[in-house]
């Protein structure tokens, strides 16, 4: 599966920034976690959901589409503090890792950006999809992001999205 380097680029930014630099401290509702990204390793390429907790909400597409600054809509901004309040609920149980490599078809990643690092987690898509997996909660949350996202992008939403 062939991936645009702005994708990765895109990725790689997010990962290599410091919560300060967006303003972010521990809050009561997200004491650990200020950002999470889930890859989506899909038959036909890469889809990342992005959080983070001042609100910014993005889809990178491994094609190297992507729609940016959506989190200011509620129908957005809602599935995105729940995917992030999911992601904080289980952040214990995701190993430190600085591996940022994209997953393979089939497979789901869900990187915490925390305030002490970064942390990771790994599951293939049937597992998480069984509801019983740790990362089951964040893999749904996440599907809502993405879905409110595309449906911005129908034509009756007057949506489209960006090339990066």
């Amino acid at each position: 599966m062939e991936v645009a380097s702005v994708y990765l680029e895109l990725r790689d930014a997010i990962t290599r920034v410091s919560p300060t630099e967006h303003g972010l401290a521990p809050t009561a509702e997200l004491p650990r976690v200020w950002g999470v990204l889930v890859d989506v390793g899909l038959p036909p390429g890469l889809v990342t959901v992005v959080a983070i907790a001042d609100g910014t909400t993005s889809l990178y597409l491994g094609n190297g589409g992507a729609t940016v600054g959506v989190g200011v809509l509620p129908q957005v901004a809602d599935p995105a503090r729940a995917l992030m309040a999911a992601v904080e609920a289980v952040v214990d149980q995701l190993p430190d890792g600085w591996d940022i490599t994209p997953p393979a078809p089939g497979w789901v990643q869900v990187i915490a950006l925390t305030f002490s690092g970064m942390c990771i987690g790994r599951a293939t898509m049937d597992d998480v999809a069984t509801g019983r997996h740790p990362l089951s909660e964040a893999w749904a949350r996440a599907g809502e992001v993405a879905a409110a996202i595309f449906a911005l992008e129908t034509p009756a939403a007057g949506g489209g999205t960006e090339q990066a």
